[in-house]
């Protein structure tokens, strides 16, 4: 049986966005309105930040390659295009998830990393920039979460403005989910007491239709779990011996 932790944060890229089609579409825009080798170009790029392990910034490519006057009229073509082509790039999940957590009264939200101008973007190409989101240019969420967030008590208080979206600032436990094995490195630790689920927990969502690749793939700590659906996220408390 999966328990839910108080506070669920749920990665973007490659988890609730299907960066694969967001990329195709991507291409297909560039193609039509800049040319095939802007569009070339940008795959190649793409390519090299992904081995890397680093997310694509979109913004700051046309800002190099076209002008950072350009940018303006690229976020808004492209949204155009998007929307007169029904497109969202979501994994198909997301919304039912996101309709469950409501309805259980869950607080959720979205923790992405890249640059505050391409991830709310890309936010709001995809439909989701009214849920609760932050933004951080480090993709070690765990260590992030542990120097940044964890408090003396062992509960974990989020920014200011996080907190404010959210509705509450401080955590008995929280819920990390995300595509890269490497965002649970150093996350703190997760127990259980008298039933309740305390400290951090992760799930490492892979979407198996696209594979894992190879800056995915990684040790996961004890307290994170391998997940394939986001319908999937959460506790596993079956697997996990009670402390005192």
């Amino acid at each position: 049986m999966l328990r839910q932790a108080e506070l669920t944060l749920i990665d973007f890229n490659r988890t609730i966005q299907d960066t694969p089609k967001f990329v195709e579409g991507l291409k297909d825009y560039v193609t039509n309105n800049y040319g095939p080798d802007l569009a070339g170009a940008m795959k190649s790029v793409q390519n090299d930040k992904e081995a890397q392990g680093h997310s694509f910034d979109i913004l700051d490519f046309i800002k190099k390659n076209v002008g950072e006057e350009e940018v303006v009229v690229f976020k808004e073509g492209f949204k155009t295009y998007c929307k007169n082509n029904n497109m969202r790039f979501l994994n198909p999940d997301t919304f039912e998830v996101f309709k469950k957590m409501d309805d259980a009264g869950k607080t959720y939200g979205i923790l992405t990393t890249g640059s505050e101008e391409s991830q709310t973007f890309q936010l709001e190409v995809s439909g989701v920039s009214d849920v609760p989101h932050h933004i951080v240019p480090r993709s070690d969420k765990g260590r992030m979460i542990a120097e940044e967030w964890l408090q003396d008590d062992g509960s974990f208080r989020v920014p200011p403005k996080f907190a404010t979206d959210l509705g509450k600032g401080t955590f008995k436990s929280l819920l990390l989910a995300d595509d890269k094995a490497s965002a649970f490195a150093d996350l703190p630790e997760g127990v259980w007491r008298d039933g309740v689920p305390l400290g951090a927990w992760g799930n490492h969502y892979i979407d198996m239709r696209y594979g894992v690749l190879p800056s995915q793939a990684g040790f996961l700590p004890e307290n994170a779990v391998p997940i394939s659906s986001l319908l999937e996220m959460g506790i596993p408390a079956e697997e996990v011996k009670e402390t005192v």
